[in-house]
Formats: C-alpha cells, structure tokens, sequence
C-alpha cells in the first residue's frame, strides 16, 4: 500500500527536530521536510538527525521568493544554485526525492512562450544533478494563477518530452488539479507520476483536513492504486493555531481509510 508523510510544513511553527518527532507520534511513514523549514531550524547535528531517524524522508525544494524560470538573470541562478544545495541536502539525509515547482512568469502582462527556454534550462541543470546523486527530481503541477506555467497534464507532459530521460516523475496535486479542472482525468492524462500531494478541497476553500471537503478518496485512491500500489503520498493542510490537531485527525482518518 502507499507509504504516507506528512509535510513538515504543517508544523512549520515549530523546530524541524520537534516537528519530525510529532509526526512520527501521530505514526506516518516518513516526512515531507520543506527546504525553508530545514534552513530556519539548521543546528549542529540536524542533518545527522534527519538521516538517522526512523521516518522516511522527501525533501520540498525551496518555494516562496525562488523562480527557475525568471527572465531576471540573478534571481534564476539564485533559484538554480538553492535547489542544486536542496539536492545535495537530499543526497545527505536519505531523502528518495526532491519536490520541485517548475517555474513561473515573472510578471502576469509578460508573454508565458519567453520564459519556456529559461525554465527547461534549469531543469536539465537539476536533472543533471539529480541523476549524479541517485535523487529524483518530482515536478508539482502547479495550480491555476496568472503567472504559473505548468498548470495541466498536457504542460507537463511537454515539459517531460523536453527533459527525455532522467530521474524526472511528477508530483500530482490534487487540490490544484481540482482547482484546475476534472480531477480524475488530470491523474489519467498525467505521465510518470511518481509522488502525490494530498489534501482536501472544495469550491472556494483548499487544502483542507481530510474529510472536510468534497473530494472523492475513494476514487482518487483507486487511480493511484493503477499507477503504483507504492506510491509516496504527502499530506498537507493549513491551520493557524492548532496545527497539531490537523496532522493527528488526517493520521486518523488515513487510518479510517486503512492507508495508514
């Protein structure tokens, strides 16, 4: 069956080391570790920690201000240069793959076609890297917003084609494909996907505890049970106050579902 984590980022207020430990209290399988969250809780021995601890790991490369695809030439090698180092942390602490966001616009009125060739350079630079320590690269299809390139199974199916081969899958989001559109046909028209984002949704309200919105489990379950019975699964939600709450009733209701 899956092997469940549990992001990281759903405890993003506490250390990384207490946040690891919670998870694996509310008994996952491993821990989806976001890279800004590893960085803002970097001590002596952290990684040494990460790399020993029971739970499984996948790394969540650098989100927020990064963009692999930028048309401003200093912020696309900062972006290149964090997610090379979110490599190489990978490689450090066992982690099986980085979760990487492709690339954006920089601004909305700019032409989508001018930041194509920017973007595939930076992924055949981390492809690169990737195949050197043995990592695969996961690429998010992203959701639905004015600047965001690949949105849809047939962007990233391109942007696959453009790569050839390499440890390159995808990571399938289900609240952005539901924001996206028909969501079982996004996971049937998407190739190689290797990992899953999960959380519920529904008109207006996104990645929600599991079971708080109007999402079929069931159904995606099954399409994802086709594509591999050992797929990797993350869990993510938001919460403001009560984020410890929010990762155990989504243990619960795995458990409910006899995924966990």
């Amino acid at each position: 069956m899956f092997k469940i984590y549990a992001s990281s980022r759903m405890l993003r207020t506490l250390p990384l080391r207490k946040a690891v430990d919670r998870v694996a209290e509310a008994g996952y399988h491993g821990v989806e570790v976001w890279y800004e969250h590893f960085e803002e809780s970097l001590d002596e021995g952290l990684e040494r920690f990460i790399q020993e601890h029971p739970l499984s790991v996948i790394l969540h490369g650098p989100g927020g201000d990064v963009n692999l695809a930028s048309n401003n030439t200093g912020i696309r090698r900062e972006s290149l240069l964090q997610y090379h180092h979110a490599l190489e942390l990978a490689e450090r602490v066992g982690a099986s793959y980085v979760v990487a966001h492709p690339g954006r616009r920089s601004s909305r009125t700019d032409p989508p076609e001018i930041f194509h060739q920017p973007m595939l350079d930076s992924l055949r630079s981390l492809a690169g890297k990737a195949a050197e320590l043995g990592i695969t690269l996961a690429l998010e299809i992203m959701e639905k917003k004015e600047k965001e390139l690949i949105v849809d199974p047939d962007s990233m199916n391109s942007i696959l084609d453009s790569l050839g081969d390499g440890p390159v899958g995808v990571c399938f989001d289900v609240c952005h494909a539901f924001v996206n559109g028909d969501l079982l046909d996004q996971i049937r028209n998407t190739r190689n996907i290797v990992h899953f984002h999960l959380s519920d949704a529904a008109p207006g309200a996104y990645h929600l505890g599991l079971g708080e919105g109007s999402l079929d489990f069931q159904a995606i379950g099954r399409l994802m049970n086709e594509i591999s019975p050992n797929l990797t699964v993350t869990v993510e939600g938001r919460m403001r106050d009560d984020e410890w709450s929010l990762v155990a009733r989504n243990a619960a209701r795995f458990k409910e579902m006899g995924w966990l």
